[in-house]
């Protein structure tokens, strides 16, 4: 019960954008967003690392929105590769696109569904978060380059903000299509 409750405080103290924490596989390959064993993306709160897939599970609603397709991402980055794999007996599987901000400029997305988003480079906000590429990482640090936004912000729209004022800002979008 109070794990629910901190996983719905989640969604609504970031408007719908929340911080997952990085899920390596090996010293140079991340799982983003993904809810297959073992390679589970987690919610970042505070110290506590909490599993997207028991977020979707419990609070399907609070997460992907009223009939949403599952979030069915089994994403893996190596890289500068991006592989998107749909999970087993789904109708929907992951696609991905990838989104450049000029600096000092901003966006607003509106997707159908909930997205992923990863920074490979640069620096900025999305709606009151921030993300940036990592100059470095330590291993079992939260880093802030990868944020999940909730279906239902990502229909109201969230705006993207490039805080450089010399690089651009690029980040990996995922998400789950229909491919029926």
């Amino acid at each position: 019960m109070a794990q629910l409750t901190l996983l719905r405080g989640t969604v609504a103290a970031g408007e719908g954008v929340i911080r997952l924490a990085p899920n390596w596989a090996s010293e140079n390959e991340r799982w983003l967003a993904s809810i297959t064993e073992p390679h589970l993306s987690c919610i970042a709160i505070g110290a506590r690392r909490l599993p997207l897939r028991d977020a979707i599970e419990h609070l399907r609603d609070w997460y992907l929105g009223a009939n949403a397709p599952d979030w069915n991402v089994f994403a893996r980055y190596d890289g500068d590769d991006l592989t998107l794999q749909p999970i087993e007996d789904s109708e929907h599987g992951p696609a991905s696109r990838q989104m450049r901000i000029a600096p000092g400029h901003s966006l607003t997305i509106h997707h159908s569904s909930a997205i992923a988003l990863f920074c490979t480079q640069g620096a900025g906000t999305i709606s009151r978060v921030a993300i940036q590429s990592p100059f470095e990482v330590h291993d079992g640090k939260l880093t802030p380059d990868e944020i999940f936004i909730t279906g239902d912000a990502a229909r109201r729209g969230v705006t993207i903000r490039n805080t450089s004022e010399t690089a651009p800002l690029v980040l990996l979008q995922i998400y789950c299509e229909d491919l029926s």
